[in-house]
């Protein structure tokens, strides 16, 4: 029941107590990397007239609701909005998730720069809108997997109609990023209305598909909704539809905050993986970690190891130990401070 009420890495430890004379496995350690601010970055494709005219405003508003004071926010999410013309000025490795709110285009030199931030273990999180091009997502965003398929039509409702619905079952089995909707009657979520979305191809893998569209009656399997995959150490979320008003009632749903809360915080990668380690195993410092200097690693009796430097094909620049043979907590310096490795 210990509670940690400050930000970064936490050494916890379980230890038996009795006489068991095998002292060596008798302690399990655990490196528990705590968000004391989750930096978000939110791409807003339209900027529109007042607060909430923007593509992205309505989510940048829901992921760090205001006080009731309105004097800042509670939240743990820290997100930034700029629009898509700002997004080549920034660099990405700053922020734990970019959130890309109807972007039009994509250039190719930016998809790079987005696949190796998911790669490395960074959260995208893709909403479609009005300037979205599929000719440029499909020959851009798909080849570099940053799509969960190709886009492959704009559906409208019919005029008058009460539009699209999604799939959602309250007391049935639930994706894992819904789990907070698990015998939740009256959310909302269920009700809410989507007059366009963007139609794509996607295998109907219920780990991919988070929701689906209610498929009508007599057709074939219903459209995703949602969805999220893994790409190298971190994932893509996709929505077919917009993240503010412009396609659909969803906002305005009590859902919507939670939502967008599940979606992102589900998705985000807790980057203490690396820093928990089996015995024979070697540290390999992710590209994302800030080195102010060459990193030295200490073992739990303060000897040094070895660390390598490698430079990849493509210039990426990594460190890498020889295996840990012993169990216990080492220590990284990284130039700004010091991290454990369990």
């Amino acid at each position: 029941q210990a509670v940690i009420k400050t930000g970064g890495p936490h050494v916890v430890s379980a230890t038996l107590l009795g006489d068991d004379r095998l002292q060596i496995d008798n302690t399990r350690d655990r490196v528990v990397n705590v968000a004391a601010e989750l930096k978000v970055l939110v791409v807003e494709g339209q900027r529109g007239v007042g607060p909430l005219g923007g593509s992205g405003a309505f989510l940048d508003l829901a992921l760090a609701p205001p006080k009731e004071s309105n004097n800042g926010s509670d939240s743990y999410i820290s997100p930034e909005l700029i629009s898509d013309l700002e997004l080549g000025n920034r660099v990405l490795t700053d922020y734990r998730a970019v959130i890309l709110c109807g972007v039009g285009q994509i250039q190719p030199a930016q998809a790079d720069q987005l696949q190796q931030f998911v790669q490395a273990g960074g959260t995208l999180m893709v909403f479609m809108g009005e300037p979205v091009t599929a000719d440029n997502y499909n020959k851009v965003l798909l080849p570099r997997m940053l799509m969960p398929g190709p886009l492959t039509k704009l559906m409208n409702a019919p005029a008058g109609d009460r539009g699209f619905e999604f799939d959602l079952n309250p007391n049935g089995v639930l994706h894992p990023l819904l789990k907070a909707f698990a015998n939740q009657e009256k959310t909302g979520l269920d009700t809410a209305q989507v007059f366009t979305y963007w139609q794509a191809d996607v295998p109907n893998d219920p780990q991919i598909r988070v929701l689906n569209y209610r498929a009508a009656q007599g057709g074939g399997a219903p459209d995703p909704a949602i969805t999220v995959h893994t790409l190298g150490q971190g994932r893509v979320v996709f929505v077919s539809t917009t993240a503010n008003a412009d396609w659909t009632t969803l906002p305005a749903k009590p859902a919507y905050v939670a939502l967008m809360h599940e979606l992102l915080s589900g998705s985000i990668n807790p980057e203490d993986s690396w820093m928990n380690l089996t015995v024979g195993q070697r540290l390999e410092v992710p590209a994302n970690i800030k080195l102010t200097a060459t990193p030295t690693l200490l073992d739990p009796h303060s000897q040094p190891i070895v660390i390598q430097q490698l430079t990849s094909s493509t210039g990426i620049t990594s460190f890498t130990s020889e295996p840990l043979l012993l169990p216990g907590i080492y220590t990284l310096t990284t130039g700004t401070g010091n991290v454990p490795v369990a």
